[in-house]
């Protein structure tokens, strides 16, 4: 099975790809962007049981109209080659491999400026086991955890670790993705879907208004814990001065 126009969302936790996916996936015509390469989900398959694997895959994040979406964390994207392959990739270029599999394939690059808020939001988010709030569903009750300075330090790292690896991909492979900045999009997200619509290529009618079930999850606590983060970081030392920044 193989679609006529494909896409990937290229992103790091908290930045926002939950909206930006729900509001294409409503417009019924930009597939069905989800987490579709999830290491775990693979883990125990042999290369024989990849292939069916793939095109489950491709039915599940393909719209009628033959364009298929998925979205990728850096490290989803590490281990993708192989399940794609169904063996190790070897010497192609992955970024071919890519495209010899997913036809017509864009990159959208969703990113977040502000990687110590990103990072906290991160860091409360695997403690509590909290990754939404969506209207109309009870979250679960969880017990706030304690500040974590290290903690959140190595997540923001993490963050800026992985979005260098992001632009490094893209700038070894040649690669222009559309880029969609969070503190941009988060509160015009329609705008946000008629740009990704526009790179795709695909026809649409007038979107009007795309509702979110998102509720805003920061909250007094994350203004607290980023205030005392900063004041932490700046008495102990920053990050190192030549850490990657990726577009910023």
């Amino acid at each position: 099975m193989t679609p006529d126009t494909s896409y990937f969302i290229c992103t790091l936790p908290r930045s926002g790809s939950w909206l930006l996916a729900e509001s294409l996936e409503k417009t019924g015509v930009a597939g069905r962007p989800r987490e579709y390469f999830e290491p775990q989900l693979f883990s125990a398959m042999t290369n024989d049981a990849l292939p069916s694997a793939i095109n489950r895959i491709i039915r599940k994040g393909m719209t009628s109209n033959r364009v298929f979406g998925a979205k990728l964390h850096w490290y989803q994207f590490e281990h993708a080659p192989r399940i794609i392959s169904h063996r190790q990739p070897g010497e192609l270029p992955v970024a071919l491999l890519m495209a010899r599999r997913f036809p017509k394939l864009k990159y959208i690059w969703l990113t977040r400026r502000d990687k110590v808020r990103q990072a906290v939001s991160y860091y409360r988010a695997t403690r509590t086991g909290v990754w939404w709030d969506i209207a109309g569903i009870s979250p679960p009750v969880a017990r706030l955890p304690d500040f974590d300075f290290q903690r959140i330090l190595q997540l923001e790292r993490l963050l800026l670790r992985h979005e260098a690896c992001w632009q490094r991909y893209f700038d070894e492979h040649d690669i222009d993705p559309l880029v969609l900045v969070y503190e941009e999009f988060c509160d015009n997200h329609v705008e946000a879907v008629e740009l990704v619509l526009q790179h795709l290529g695909i026809e649409y009618a007038k979107l009007g208004k795309i509702r979110s079930r998102l509720r805003r999850q920061a909250d007094e606590v994350t203004e607290e814990w980023i205030e005392r983060y900063l004041g932490m970081k700046g008495t102990f030392g920053s990050i190192s001065s030549g850490a990657p920044t990726g577009v910023h």
